[in-house]
């Protein structure tokens, strides 16, 4: 939201840029233009205005300055963003995702536990595409932050993957990597060409990846299967002992 120093200030300018026009605009629709620009960055907006000044032919209006706002950088779309959630379900993996992969996440994760995975990615793209919708709406570029899993060689991997795809800068990258001297990637310009060469990168990862995580699935599951072995063995004994110790009494 604008600061009440930064309505005020977006009303001079408005009416400096309608004068710059060549007309003049109404005050009433003045106020109705800030109240429309305020969950917009104020820099933006003043950025937008030099803009319609330089470019624009006409009346000065809402759709000619919206229209030269710089836009928020991509966001994955749904299945992407839902492939890039999967490896969440493994605490040794690091994740880095935005807010809405993580709040869809939340979401999908109990239907996944339950053992229903068609049901869990349809919750996911639903609460993801309607988070989505309500951050376009209100203007917001995508947050990626990082969900941080306790295997060392994993996070490195997945940092340094995110951080050449240009998603995580490297002060915020380097908090997360072992070694300091961590190259410094200039992020692409093009936003929805830096979020595909993540998922690539990714996806690629995850796939190398699979195999051993069934590994591991299969020896959890023996070690379970041992284990409930030894129960049962462990109770068969204590049964011959108290039906032993019964016939002695009797």
């Amino acid at each position: 939201m604008l600061s009440d120093f930064e309505q005020e200030e977006l009303s001079s300018r408005l009416h400096v840029t309608a004068e710059a026009l060549g007309h003049e605009i109404k005050s009433s629709l003045v106020m109705l233009m800030v109240d429309d620009l305020g969950d917009y960055p104020y820099d933006e907006i003043c950025k937008a205005l030099v803009r319609v000044r330089k470019e624009h032919a006409g009346k000065l209006t809402l759709k000619a300055i919206i229209d030269r706002m710089q836009k928020p950088d991509t966001r994955p779309a749904a299945n992407e963003a839902w492939a890039l959630s999967l490896p969440a379900q493994d605490e040794s993996n690091t994740v880095v995702w935005t807010d809405e992969m993580s709040q869809a996440w939340a979401v999908a994760l109990p239907v996944l536990e339950s053992g229903d995975k068609v049901g869990a990615r349809m919750a996911f793209i639903q609460t993801y595409e309607r988070l989505v919708a309500v951050a376009e709406a209100e203007n917001k570029s995508p947050c990626w932050r990082v969900s941080q899993g306790w295997d060392t060689e994993k996070r490195v991997q997945a940092i340094t993957t995110a951080q050449n795809a240009g998603l995580l800068p490297a002060p915020i990258a380097n908090k997360y990597l072992p070694s300091p001297n961590v190259n410094n990637v200039q992020p692409s310009k093009n936003g929805q060409t830096r979020v595909h060469s993540y998922v690539s990168a990714l996806l690629a990862d995850i796939q190398q990846s699979r195999e051993q995580r069934i590994r591991e699935h299969q020896k959890r599951l023996a070690r379970e299967q041992s284990k409930r072995q030894e129960r049962l063995k462990l109770f068969e004994q204590q049964r011959k002992t108290l039906e032993t110790c019964f016939n002695s009494e009797r």
